[in-house]
């Protein structure tokens, strides 16, 4: 069972799939690298780099 976004830690180095693919050709899941905000992190999709990403973005 998966735990709310407030409850579940996250942290960098961290896979976590996403709700919506950045491109049609990028993998559904992302590598955490760092937290920017209290509600974005900066992570590496698989063929498609970096990204800024929304914690709504994230499948949690």
């Amino acid at each position: 069972m998966r735990q709310p976004t407030a409850q579940r830690s996250l942290t960098p180095n961290t896979w976590v799939k996403l709700r919506h693919l950045p491109s049609a050709f990028s993998f559904d899941e992302a590598l955490l690298l760092c937290q920017q905000s209290e509600h974005t992190w900066l992570a590496w999709v698989p063929d498609y780099g970096e990204i800024l990403l929304d914690l709504e973005q994230l499948d949690l």
